[in-house]
C-alpha cells in the first residue's frame, strides 16, 4: 500500500479530530452537531465517560459515528486503547512486527490485561457491525482486533511487565537457531513460568463471537486477532498491503497451522525479540 499509514489515519472518516469543546459555555449541547462536538471535546480532554453520555445522545442521523467512536470511547476508557498507542507504536514509519511488542508492552504496564477486558474488545468488534459505511465499519473492527492481539501478548510479559523472548519459549537462542527444525526442538516450548499456552482446546471460532475469550489467555486467541486485523486491512485499504506492521499482521495471522513450537519460534522473529 503506498499510502502512509499515519495519513490514512489522519484523513480517515473515523480519526478523531482536536476540534477542541466549541460550546463550554453551554450546560447541555442540543442538536447532533453540538452533541458531537461536546463528545469529541470530552475525549480531547480524556474525559471518557462524559464522551460516552454525549455520544449515546446521538440521533440515528449520525449513526456510523455514533458507533464507531462509541466503541473507541469505550477502549480507551478501559485504558485499552487510544490513537496515540498506535501512532507512538509506529514512530515515523509504517511500523513492523516490533510494533506489537511496543503496544503489548504498553498495556502490560498498565495493568489492564485481563479476561474482563478481552470481552469488553470482543464485544466493540461485534458493536461495529452496527456500521453501515464499509470502509468505516472495517477499519473500527480492525481496531477491536488489533487491541485483542495486544491485549494476549501484555498476558504473556512476565511479572515485570515487559515482553521478552523469555516469556515466549524456554531457550531463545537455542529456539531460533532450530530453524526450520523448530517442531522438533524442545527449546521451543513454553517457559514453566508462563500460563500462556498455544491452545486450550476450547479456543474462540472468530473475533465474530463472544464464547471462549473469557479464562486464561492463549496464543491461539492472538492469532485469531490477528487474522481477524488481517482481513479488515484487505476491506478498508482495498487490497490488503505486504509492508509494515499490516505485513507484520498477515504473517502473525498464518500461525494457526504452525504448531505450539513453531509459532512461538515465528513469534520470537516476527515482534523482533
Amino acid at each position: 500500500m503506498k499510502t502512509h499509514l499515519l495519513a490514512l489515519l489522519v484523513c480517515a472518516p473515523l480519526t478523531l479530530t482536536s476540534c477542541g469543546n466549541l460550546f463550554k459555555g453551554l450546560s447541555t449541547p442540543e442538536g447532533d452537531e453540538q452533541l458531537l462536538v461536546a463528545a469529541r471535546g470530552c475525549m480531547d480532554r480524556g474525559d471518557y465517560n462524559c464522551a460516552l453520555e454525549y455520544y449515546q445522545a446521538l440521533s440515528n442521523n449520525y449513526g456510523d459515528v455514533k458507533v464507531n467512536e462509541t466503541s473507541l470511547a469505550k477502549l480507551a476508557n478501559a485504558n485499552v486503547f487510544k490513537m496515540s498507542d498506535l501512532i507512538g507504536a509506529l514512530g515515523s514509519s509504517r511500523g513492523d512486527g516490533t510494533s506489537f511488542a511496543t503496544m503489548g508492552n504498553t498495556l502490560a504496564g498498565r495493568g489492564i490485561a485481563n479476561a474482563t477486558n478481552r470481552l469488553l474488545i470482543q464485544q466493540t468488534f461485534t458493536d461495529n457491525d452496527a456500521i453501515g459505511n464499509t470502509k468505516l465499519k472495517a477499519f473500527s473492527k480492525f481496531l477491536s482486533a488489533l487491541s485483542m492481539a495486544n491485549i494476549v501478548l501484555a498476558e504473556v510479559a512476565g511479572t515485570d511487565q515487559i515482553l521478552t523472548a523469555s516469556d515466549l519459549v524456554v531457550n531463545p537462542t537455542s529456539c531460533k537457531n532450530a530453524g526450520a527444525g523448530c517442531a522438533g526442538e524442545p527449546n521451543c516450548d513454553r517457559p514453566a513460568s508462563s500460563a500462556v499456552v498455544f491452545t486450550d482446546g476450547s479456543d474462540p471460532a472468530g473475533m465474530g463471537t463472544s464464547s471462549e475469550w473469557n479464562g486464561t489467555a492463549t496464543l491461539m486467541q492472538f492469532i485469531i486477532a490477528a487474522d481477524a486485523a488481517n482481513t479488515q486491512t484487505s476491506i478498508f485499504t482495498g487490497s490488503g498491503s505486504n509492508s509494515g506492521i499490516f505485513s507484520a499482521i498477515t504473517q502473525l495471522a498464518a500461525l494457526g497451522t504452525a504448531g505450539d513450537r513453531c509459532a512461538r519460534q515465528s513469534l520470537l522473529t516476527t515482534l523482533g525479540l
